[in-house]
């Protein structure tokens, strides 16, 4: 499991117990960081009127979190940190009705 090829020598081991134990920690603190943001977001949505957005943009997360009308979204355009963007096509669509409220969520880790 923590051999390399045919390396069995203590060093190689150790390495690879290490690799395995921080990838490890590394998915527990992805998990936890995803759960944290899933809470605050919900409990900050809950005070987002239509057309009102939240951006939280630190040196390790940008997170930005939108309450808009669903006939709003044709064509829209969110505009993240640096050059990244997303664009809702002026196609999609949706079988709710247009004036129904969506919460837009964009989240990633520097």
């Amino acid at each position: 499991m923590f051999a390399d090829n045919n390396d069995f020598s203590w060093e190689t081991i150790q390495t690879g117990r290490n690799n395995y134990y921080q990838q490890q920690m590394a998915d527990t603190i992805n998990t936890q960081s995803t759960q944290t943001i899933a809470l605050i977001t919900n409990t900050l949505r809950i005070h987002l009127n239509i057309g009102q957005q939240l951006t939280i943009n630190t040196s390790s997360v940008f997170l930005s979190d939108e309450t808009t009308s669903i006939s709003s979204l044709s064509n829209k355009l969110i505009q993240q940190i640096g050059d990244a963007q997303i664009r809702i096509p002026s196609s999609f669509s949706l079988t709710t009705d247009d004036n129904s409220a969506i919460s837009l969520r964009v989240c990633f880790y520097h």
